[in-house]
């Protein structure tokens, strides 16, 4: 049955049963338990907030009415008639942190995540890369919260797991690199293979999320991706990737990769013999693809 259709019901029975002299033993309390009038308006005024900083008001306007002893009942009860009304449950959550570890405690803690998510928004609306790094540096005690950045690399969307990347390489490298790896997919993709080179799997992985127009580079592009695919244990992947980046790349350029490639994944004793390294490469037998991208 729909949320909405059983909070007509509810509370029909809730009417019906107010209008009896005797109410059944048996009925539920929710149908026979008074609602008292400030009650209901510390929760229409609470639901009809959009934003920490009103709900801070309104609680304060109510704060003597969060400790009463029989508050916890009346917002139970309006959670069973209003199925339909999903941010009950959220309220009834609220009022009960705020009983137990006090209206000043969480009221700081909610001011200080409200202020942090605000920064965040506000560090991915700059309308341009340049601009966000210098916010970048201005908000970093913000930005740089351990939690924060592992929230943004965890999320479904690839705008927040790009910028939590973006704090990941803002440990390592300096402002106006950071800049160029962001904006200049080639600069981006010499780091990369850098990376590999140095047996940095996870900088490679990195790098690839703040610019993905850097695995779109012929040869280089696929070549990292399919490091990269690998690392990761998705084998077939990694040698559809490979494939592409021999198809994609030029001759020297392939021979350039594969030596590389090796420094990067042998262990020291054996890079010694790189110049024995055979050229497995094919030539290129198709148009070289361009990276588009906007600054």
């Amino acid at each position: 049955m729909p949320p909405h259709a059983t909070a007509a019901g509810r509370q029909h029975v809730r009417a019906v049963t107010s209008h009896l002299k005797t109410p059944p033993d048996n009925q539920p309390s929710w149908t026979t338990a008074p609602i008292p009038d400030h009650h209901l308006q510390l929760a229409n005024d609470l639901l009809n907030t959009h934003a920490w900083p009103e709900r801070e008001t309104a609680l304060q306007q109510h704060r003597t009415t969060i400790h009463e002893p029989d508050l916890p009942t009346t917002l139970n009860i309006l959670t069973i008639l209003h199925p339909d009304i999903p941010q009950l449950e959220d309220l009834r959550e609220l009022i009960a942190d705020l009983r137990e570890h006090g209206f000043d405690t969480v009221s700081e803690h909610l001011r200080a995540a409200h202020d942090e998510q605000a920064t965040l928004e506000a560090w991915v609306a700059t309308p341009s890369w340049t601009e966000s790094i210098t916010f970048l540096q201005d908000h970093a005690d913000t930005l740089q919260r351990p939690h924060l950045r592992k929230t943004l690399l965890e999320s479904d969307h690839p705008i927040a797991v790009q910028h939590g990347a973006i704090l990941t390489l803002a440990a390592q490298y300096q402002p106006d690199t950071l800049l160029r790896i962001i904006t200049k997919p080639a600069e981006a993709a010499e780091l990369a293979t850098n990376a590999l080179e140095n047996g940095d799997l996870t900088t490679l992985a990195t790098i690839l999320l703040v610019c993905p127009h850097s695995a779109e580079l012929p040869g280089t592009g696929p070549l990292l991706i399919a490091v990269s695919l690998l690392a990761n244990g998705h084998e077939e992947e990694a040698l559809v990737a490979a494939q592409d980046a021999v198809i994609s790349g030029e001759r020297m350029q392939n021979r350039a990769h594969c030596i590389r490639g090796y420094v990067g994944c042998s262990p020291p004793n054996n890079r010694r013999d790189l110049q024995h390294v055979p050229n497995r490469t094919r030539p290129n037998n198709r148009p070289v693809r361009t990276a588009h991208h906007q600054p």
